[in-house]
């Protein structure tokens, strides 16, 4: 009670509330809750009902030797109900002063078990068969009953007990409780000479020997009803029944049924709170695998709308290049024919007057036939004119081709003639010629 010296009546009271809805809580454990919930009784009990962790693995630590004088204590009150049976007396005088060994490891202490049950009491039965113990340490044995919803059988096994060599000869290795137990239990078996096997003979009470033990784990969130009397052991274990002594095989089995069909709502409620957390757990993760799912998807109309935005975008930055280009190279064709009519104008400005036919000076009448167009020019010239001066009246006349890709030739024969070629009577052209004017082409 010193856990509640330091509590307000009225905090105390929230631990007594709290206590009669789930009794297996402890005084410090129901503290806890409540100081956890911010002392709310509501979410504590809820908290307590939620609860289904592991096992508390059972402590097992070694013992100083001022704890021995008690053990020795409640070691004689045990025995003194088997007093009559010892044979020699050496053997219940070294009952009283054993000291359990603390060399084995539970494994190694299960299969020291086995080979002594086997080789002592069960080789000419069944060739040694023994049912399927538990190769590990009684924590473990609870994990995996609680785990696989089986209920969890506890043999405890005493050496120098009169019944037990009948119990392992004519119960523990005969065919119907190997199988019987196999079928229905989680066993573990541990000899009362081991750390193990002495603690949770302590822990049991047991206080005859063969002893047995029917455990189970039950939900916290469904409590043990308090009408069956069963003593909890905390953890959220129950014993459902217990055997101090011989039992016959028929018994044993008869006993063990009862126990199970008395205790399979627990069991029952264990396996439907399991089986629930899991159908939650299947409805959170695909719950979740939707939500993911939904979230891609829609991840993905984003990405595609995007990149319809994108697409519509670049269009229509595209086609408004594609309207400055035009608009731009209509511009320049804009300014490059008024450079040319300026430069037409400008040569036929510059152009001497056309001489006539009786002029003094000798003459001479070109016909030029311009391009593909097939335009025809004709006009007169002096003899002694270069064919610069041609190049400049068809310069000024000519609209289609550069002026720069000029260029004059005579097809018979044929001759090109460029500006620095000569006169007209040097290069031919008299009395009269006609010429042809074309697009120049670089190679």
């Amino acid at each position: 009670m010193a856990d509640l010296a330091g509590l307000s009546p009225e905090r105390r009271q929230m631990v007594a509330d709290l206590q009669a809805v789930y009794p297996q809580l402890s005084v410090g454990n129901a503290i806890a809750v409540l100081r956890t919930n911010n002392w709310s009784v509501e979410e504590a009990a809820a908290a307590a009902a939620a609860d289904d962790g592991e096992y508390e693995p059972i402590q097992i630590s070694r013992r100083s030797w001022l704890s021995y004088p008690l053990d020795l204590l409640y070691w004689i009150f045990a025995t003194g109900k088997w007093a009559l049976g010892w044979v020699v007396p050496w053997r219940f005088f070294s009952t009283l002063f054993w000291k359990p060994r603390n060399e084995l490891t539970p494994v190694q202490a299960v299969d020291a078990l086995e080979d002594l049950l086997r080789t002592k009491y069960a080789a000419t039965r069944n060739e040694g068969q023994l049912p399927v113990f538990v190769r590990g340490s009684i924590s473990e044995a609870l994990n995996q009953a609680k785990q696989r919803f089986k209920f969890l059988l506890v043999y405890l096994h005493s050496d120098y007990h009169q019944d037990t060599a009948r119990f392992c000869r004519d119960v523990l290795s005969s065919d119907g409780v190997v199988d019987f137990l196999n079928q229905n239990f989680i066993v573990w078996a541990a000899d009362v000479s081991t750390i193990d096997g002495y603690h949770v003979s302590t822990i049991l009470k047991a206080g005859s020997f063969p002893f047995l033990s029917l455990l189970c784990h039950y939900s916290v969130s469904t409590p043990v009803n308090p009408a069956l009397r069963v003593p909890q052991l905390g953890g959220g274990i129950c014993m459902c029944d217990r055997i101090d002594g011989f039992v016959s095989a028929d018994d044993l089995i008869a006993r063990l049924t009862q126990g199970m069909e008395l205790f399979e709502p627990i069991i029952a409620a264990a396996r439907a709170d399991a089986q629930q957390r899991v159908a939650d757990q299947r409805l959170r993760q695909e719950q979740d695998e939707a939500f993911q799912m939904s979230l891609a998807a829609d991840r993905e109309k984003e990405r595609r709308r995007r990149e319809e935005q994108e697409r519509i975008k670049a269009e229509e930055e595209a086609a408004a290049r594609a309207v400055e280009e035009a608009r731009a190279f209509e511009e320049a064709e804009r300014l490059r024919e008024e450079e040319m009519k300026k430069a037409r104008e400008m040569k036929a400005r510059q152009l001497p007057a056309e001489p006539l036919a009786s002029d003094p000076q000798p003459t001479t009448l070109l016909a030029i036939r311009i391009g593909a167009s097939g335009e025809r020019l004709q006009r007169r010239f002096y003899q002694s004119d270069s064919i610069d001066l041609v190049y400049d009246f068809v310069e000024s006349k000519e609209e289609e081709i550069p002026h720069d890709k000029l260029e004059i030739v005579t097809h018979f024969p044929k001759k090109k003639f460029d500006r620095a070629s000569g006169t007209l009577k040097e290069l031919g052209l008299t009395p009269q010629a006609q010429i042809f004017v074309q697009e120049r082409f670089d190679a």
